[in-house]
């Protein structure tokens, strides 16, 4: 097996805190950090491993608990979604697991979505 290049830590600060310190410098508000006043998103995962890092890179779509975007809860399970005060909430499936998708407008639902899908395959 070839050595990997980066380690666990460098390989998530590579898409978070180093591309979030890059933007601060055009950015209004702190990105790719947890701090006061940041955009908060962030994911919450399972936890598959004791190393925080590798648990991340990791984690697959059935380990994914809670996506927050800019604060709000966007996806996740019904329990986390309920406790980060997701507004308009729709149950779906991913990977055979129950989750919720909130879009951040009550007219747009999963169902909206997929049949607007259709119409364009139906149309294109």
């Amino acid at each position: 097996h070839p050595q990997p290049v980066f380690t666990p830590e460098e390989l998530c600060r590579l898409v978070t805190a180093n591309p979030g310190d890059a933007l601060a410098q055009v950015w209004p508000h702190p990105v790719g950090r947890l701090v006061p006043g940041a955009a908060a998103d962030l994911v919450v995962v399972a936890q598959r491993s004791p190393d925080v890092f590798a648990n991340l890179i990791g984690a697959t779509e059935r380990d994914l608990r809670l996506v927050l975007v800019s604060g709000a809860a966007r996806y996740g399970t019904t329990t986390l979604m309920r406790h980060a005060g997701a507004a308009h909430p729709t149950p779906i499936r991913v990977a055979g697991r129950s989750r919720q998708i909130d879009y951040g407008d009550s007219a747009v639902t999963w169902p909206s979505i997929k049949a607007a899908l259709q119409a364009v395959r139906a149309n294109p």
